[in-house]
């Protein structure tokens, strides 16, 4: 994840919903395409889904870094209704998100080797709500062929 963009902070409250577009790179270090379907992914907040994102689908080609935008729709009474959320706020304006994305592909070797693959990212992120910068971020990847 290279950036966040957060929208929509200057009027928040609890009826209103934000609009959080992640810039994310995927990284293809195969030797073979990676061909996805549409797929989603689940924005959570202390173990609650407070956000969903679209993502279409697409190719990841061999030996190349995808670039895409995610855009998360964020349910901010989800956010403001967690115990943990006054604490985070007070202590450091840093909130500590976790995305969960489950994408189902194929992958063609010479056009004669064709694979299903699964992949399953699940990404911690603390974000600034101030300035919307990443502070912290860790990824997982598990691939399933």
């Amino acid at each position: 994840m290279n950036s966040v963009s957060i929208m929509g902070l200057d009027r928040i409250n609890n009826t209103t919903n934000l609009t959080v577009v992640a810039d994310v790179s995927v990284k293809n270090p195969n030797v073979a395409a990676f061909k996805f379907e549409k797929s989603n992914s689940s924005l959570l907040y202390h173990g609650t889904v407070v956000g969903l994102a679209d993502i279409p689908h697409g190719v990841a080609k061999a030996r190349r870094t995808l670039k895409l935008n995610v855009t998360f729709d964020v349910l901010v009474a989800q956010i403001i209704g967690k115990q943990e959320f006054r604490s985070d706020l007070a202590s450091t304006w840093i909130l500590p998100f976790e995305s969960y994305t489950k994408i189902n592909g194929r992958v063609k070797i010479l056009n004669i080797i064709k694979r299903k693959v699964t992949v399953t990212l699940k990404r911690s992120i603390a974000v600034n709500v101030t300035n919307g910068a990443i502070v912290d971020q860790d990824c997982k990847k598990r691939v399933l062929i």
